[in-house]
C-alpha cells in the first residue's frame, strides 16, 4: 500500500544520516556508484549504492553488509556479461576495509564466497545455458518437475512448467529467473504456447518477484491460454492475487515496466507496435528481488510448454511510445479490475449507462461512450437495484486546514460525525445503491489538496461495522471519480487513472 508519510520520514532519516559521514571516498564506474565512509558517530564502516541517477540501492553499516554488497557485486557483473561493475565496488570495498579488521575479515570470506560460487555457477552453466537468467525453480508444491532451456541461436527459451495455479494467496509454477539490484526496469519478450490441447487458464508470464517462495509478493504480466491478458499482482506475502484484465485478447508481444514501487504492462502483435494495457500496480518489492519467465499449466498433472523468444531487460526504462495516458477501468468489490477504455486524451467524469452495459466518460470536453465487458471470471451485468429508502444518513467530505475527512449526518441534518480514520485524507465519499458500502478515495497527508498525478487509494468502507478494505491503489486526481461511479446493479465501480510520459511513482 503506498503511504507518503513513510516515505518521506525515510527520505528524511537518509538526508539526516550522510551528515553524519567523514572520510568519504567513492567510486563510479559506468551505471554503478558505490560509496563508503567511516561513520565516527557509530564507530563502524557505511556504504550505500547508487544506481544512475543517484537513487540508492542498498546500504549498510558495519562488517555484516559486506557480505550483501559481495552478492551485489557478483550479481551486477552476471547480469552486464562483465566485471567492470565488480571491479569497480571491489575497488572502494578494498579500500574502505583498512577502516575496520572486522570489515577487512568480512570483505576476505565475501570474496572467497564469492570466488567459489561464481566457479560453481561457471560449470553448472557449461553444462547448461540460461542466456541472461541464473537459474531455475519450481515454485510452491508442483508435482510434475518443470524445465527450461535455451537455444542461443534463436535466442528462444523453452520453459515446461505444470502447477495447479498462480492465483489467490500462493502459485506454484516453473520460474527461470535473474536475482537483481534496481530500482527501475522494462523486461519484454514474445510469447508463444506450445500445444493447443491444455487447459484454457494456463499461463505464460513475465514476473517481478520478491523471492523464490511460494506466498510472496509479485507482478507479472501474463497471458493465457485462451488469449485473456492481464496485469497480476500479489501486494504482500500471503495476501491474495489481484489483476487488471486488459481488453487485447491474445496478444504476441508483452512488456512489464517497473519504476519504483509503480508496475505498467504494454502489449502488441510486436515488439514495434506496442501499446498501453491501461491501469497500474502498486507493490513495494525491494532489492535484490527476482525477475524471470514463468509457466503454470493450470493442471497439477500437466506439463505446459512455452517458448519466449526476443528477450530484452533494460535497467534503463522507457515507454514504450512516449505520451500521457488516462484508462477508464472498472473494479469488483474483490480487487479485481479490469480496462474498459484507453486514451491519450484526459479522461474525467467516468459513469455508467442507465442499464450498466455501457460506461461513460468526458474526453477533452467532448462526451464519449464504449460497451462495457465484465471480467470474463465475474458474473455478468445485473439488473439495477431498487432505489434506497429516503431516510437514514447522508456522507460529504469537510476540511480542516489541510486535512480532509468524510463525515455523517441524519436526514435533518444534526448528529455530525466524522467516520474515517485520521491516517489519510479523505474525500468523494459515494453510497452504494444498496446503502452497505461507502466508496472513498483517500490520498496521503503529504498533499495538501486532491492534485493531479498523485498516488491514491479507492477504498471501501462497510457501513454496518466502519471496516475499510482497498479496491485499487492508482494515479488519480480530482477527475477520477465522477458523480455515479457505482454500476446500477451495485456490484462495481468505475474511475479513471492516469499514466505521465516519464512513468508515474
Amino acid at each position: 500500500m503506498f503511504n507518503g508519510n513513510a516515505a518521506k520520514a525515510r527520505y528524511t532519516r537518509q538526508k539526516r544520516s550522510h551528515a553524519d559521514y567523514s572520510e568519504a571516498s567513492s567510486t563510479s564506474n559506468y551505471d554503478l556508484s558505490v560509496k563508503a565512509a567511516l561513520d565516527e558517530g557509530a564507530g563502524m564502516l557505511a556504504y550505500w549504492v547508487l544506481d544512475v541517477n543517484g537513487r540508492r540501492l542498498i546500504s549498510h553499516r558495519g562488517a555484516e553488509g559486506v557480505a550483501t554488497l559481495a552478492e551485489f557485486c557478483a550479481s551486477q557483473a552476471r547480469l552486464s556479461q562483465s566485471s567492470r561493475r565488480q571491479r569497480a565496488a571491489f575497488s572502494i570495498l578494498k579500500r574502505c576495509a583498512l577502516h575496520s579488521p572486522d570489515t577487512l575479515r568480512a570483505l576476505v570470506e565475501s570474496m572467497l564466497r564469492f570466488v567459489f560460487l561464481a566457479t560453481f555457477f561457471g560449470l553448472l552453466a557449461r553444462g547448461q545455458d540460461l542466456g541472461v537468467f541464473d537459474g531455475q525453480s519450481d515454485i510452491g508444491k508442483v508435482l510434475q518437475p518443470g524445465s527450461a532451456t535455451y537455444d542461443a541461436g534463436t535466442k528462444t527459451y523453452t520453459v515446461s512448467g505444470s502447477g495447479d495455479n498462480m492465483w489467490f494467496a500462493t502459485d506454484q509454477f516453473h520460474f527461470v529467473w535473474k536475482k537483481v539490484f534496481a530500482e527501475d526496469l522494462t523486461f519484454s519478450a514474445k510469447i508463444s504456447i506450445l500445444g493447443a490441447d491444455g487447459n484454457a487458464h494456463r499461463k505464460a508470464v513475465l514476473m517481478v518477484r520478491q523471492s523464490l517462495d511460494g506466498n510472496d509478493a509479485y507482478v507479472d504480466a501474463a497471458r493465457h491460454g485462451e488469449g485473456l491478458t492481464s496485469l497480476q499482482f500479489r501486494e504482500r506475502r500471503g495476501a491474495p492475487t489481484l489483476e487488471i484484465e486488459s481488453n487485447v485478447s491474445g496478444p504476441a508481444v508483452l512488456r512489464l515496466e517497473k519504476w519504483g514501487n509503480r508496475y505498467y504492462m504494454w502489449i502488441g502483435p510486436d515488439a514495434d507496435s506496442l501499446t498501453f494495457a491501461g491501469g497500474s500496480a502498486w507493490v513495494e518489492i525491494h532489492a535484490p528481488f527476482y525477475i524471470g519467465l514463468g509457466v503454470c499449466a493450470h493442471d497439477k498433472n500437466a506439463l505446459e510448454k512455452v517458448a519466449f523468444s526476443d528477450v530484452e531487460i533494460d535497467f534503463k526504462p522507457r515507454h514504450a511510445k512516449k505520451g500521457k495516458y488516462s484508462t477508464v477501468e472498472t473494479v469488483l468489490l474483490s480487487g479485481d479490475a479490469r480496462t474498459g477504455y484507453i486514451s491519450q486524451k484526459h479522461l474525467s467524469s467516468p459513469g455508467w449507462g442507465k442499464d450498466g452495459h455501457t460506461l461513460t466518460f468526458d474526453a477533452e470536453r467532448e462526451s464519449g461512450e464504449v460497451l462495457f465487458t465484465p471480467l470474463r471470471t465475474a458474473a455478468p451485468v445485473g439488473p439495477p437495484l431498487a432505489a434506497k429508502p429516503a431516510g437514514g444518513f447522508s456522507y460529504y467530505a469537510a476540511k480542516n486546514g489541510k486535512d480532509s475527512q468524510v463525515w455523517r449526518r441524519s436526514s435533518d441534518g444534526s448528529q455530525a460525525q466524522q467516520i474515517t480514520p485520521d491516517d489519510f485524507n479523505y474525500t468523494a465519499p459515494h453510497e452504494s445503491p444498496d446503502g452497505k458500502y461507502l466508496l472513498l478515495l483517500c490520498y496521503s497527508k503529504e498533499y495538501d489538496r486532491l492534485a493531479d498525478n498523485i498516488p491514491v487509494e479507492l477504498r471501501l468502507m462497510t457501513l454496518a461495522d466502519g471496516s475499510i478494505k482497498t479496491l485499487a491503489t492508482f494515479v488519480g486526481g480530482p477527475d477520477s471519480l465522477g458523480d455515479e461511479p457505482w454500476s446500477p446493479d451495485g456490484k462495481r465501480v468505475v474511475f479513471v487513472s492516469y499514466q505521465s510520459e516519464t512513468g508515474t511513482r
